[in-house]
């Protein structure tokens, strides 16, 4: 399941109940940070600008990604 965020698109899967990231793609100019690609309870990624930050954090219920996007300036 893809998620869109400002700095880009961070496909995700879930097996039961971890989430595992598939693919980061971020938007021009930004960069993602490192990060643990799962399968885990959570997975989360950043993605960043010289002046934006997106938070992309999966989780799984009933199978099924539940992703929460933060934007942050700076």
């Amino acid at each position: 399941m893809p998620v869109d965020a400002l700095g880009g698109t961070v496909t995700v899967r879930c097996l039961g109940a971890s989430a595992e990231v598939l693919a980061v793609t971020p938007a021009p100019g930004y960069r993602a940070e490192p990060y643990e690609p799962g399968p885990a309870k959570r997975v989360e990624v950043q993605l960043t600008s010289a002046e934006h930050r997106s938070e992309i954090r999966v989780h799984c219920a009933n199978g099924r990604p539940k992703p929460k996007v933060k934007e942050r300036a700076g």
